[in-house]
């Protein structure tokens, strides 16, 4: 679903503020913003924090962006929370949601996008956008990510 709002501007999803979100959504968002007061950002200064919820439900993974010198070595905040599911889960981990926190609009980078479709193209998206809080599905963010299609013996 795409909406418009007042200054033209398109955007999958629903835009709905802080205050509106269910109790699961808004300590979601929590988590992900006390992750963002963990990262490393050494040289962009743009800290972000995410945190994922899973099928299995036992807990949110929390991630945030670390930049190392070399500049070389950057791990998202999205990926980092992931990659906490699959370690603590194995690689069969589903994420249904994932909350992004950080200083204005935080809309995921392309790479985040693959790395949340590789988990789930339905899964949940939450973030700080145009004032409020941005709910969309992965698929949404990337409608033509890449797939790997296995090939017939």
């Amino acid at each position: 679903m795409t909406h418009c709002d007042s200054s033209g501007g398109d955007y999958p999803g629903t835009i709905v503020a802080r205050p509106e979100l269910g109790p699961a959504d808004a300590a979601l968002v929590t988590e992900a913003e006390l992750a963002q007061e963990r990262a490393r950002p050494l040289f962009s200064g743009f800290a972000v924090g995410a945190a994922v919820r899973t099928e299995s439900g036992t807990e949110p993974y929390l991630g945030w962006n670390v930049e190392d010198p070399s500049l070389v070595r950057v791990l998202h905040a999205e990926q980092a929370a992931i990659y906490a599911a699959v370690h603590r889960e194995n690689a069969a981990a589903r994420v249904l949601d994932i909350a992004i926190w950080g200083t204005g609009d935080v809309p995921p980078c392309g790479a985040c996008r693959q790395t949340i479709v590789d988990s789930n193209p339905e899964a949940r998206v939450l973030f700080p956008y145009r004032g409020g809080i941005l709910i969309t599905s992965a698929a949404d963010l990337l409608p033509l990510s890449f797939r790997i299609t296995p090939s017939s013996p």
